[in-house]
């Protein structure tokens, strides 16, 4: 896997997580102190996420992080 696919996978993940939760994209944003643009740009896999953003997620997604990134 590249740099690009594993980034889609991670874009993919983080969305279904989210929806599974029934989270907005607003909400999740306000959970992780981000824009609902950065959290769209994540999910569209525009944006690769810092450790600190994996870490932040993973916390509001209520998930293990080393799951976000398989």
């Amino acid at each position: 896997m590249n740099y690009k696919e594993a980034r889609q996978q991670f874009a993919a993940k983080v969305s279904q997580l989210r929806r599974e939760k029934r989270m907005t994209q607003d909400e999740l944003a306000e959970l992780i102190d981000k824009t609902t643009d950065y959290i769209s740009l994540l999910e569209r896999g525009e944006r690769s996420p810092s450790f600190e953003v994996i870490f932040a997620l993973a916390e509001a997604l209520d998930v293990g992080s080393v799951s976000l990134l398989q």
